[in-house]
């Protein structure tokens, strides 16, 4: 019995930089996806308090809701 393995790509917003507008005028951030880790320059997740692996802002919760996730695995 013959097999044959066929290899996939990520969706290209899967590893992709941002800039999202701030709540402020003339304001924005950057934000990096790299797979499921998601990192922000604004202050809200620099600071963040609390348990690392659920740091979040508004911008990274803006992004997720509006990447693609296409995983082919």
């Amino acid at each position: 019995m013959g097999y044959e393995i066929e290899t996939g790509e990520f969706c290209a917003s899967y590893y992709a930089t941002y800039t999202i507008p701030g709540s402020k005028p003339g304001t924005e951030w950057h934000v990096s996806h790299s797979g499921m880790q998601a990192y922000c320059d604004c202050p809200a997740w620099r600071y963040f308090k609390g348990d690392p692996d659920s740091r979040t802002c508004k911008h990274i919760d803006y992004v997720w809701a509006h990447i693609c996730h296409w995983n082919c695995q």
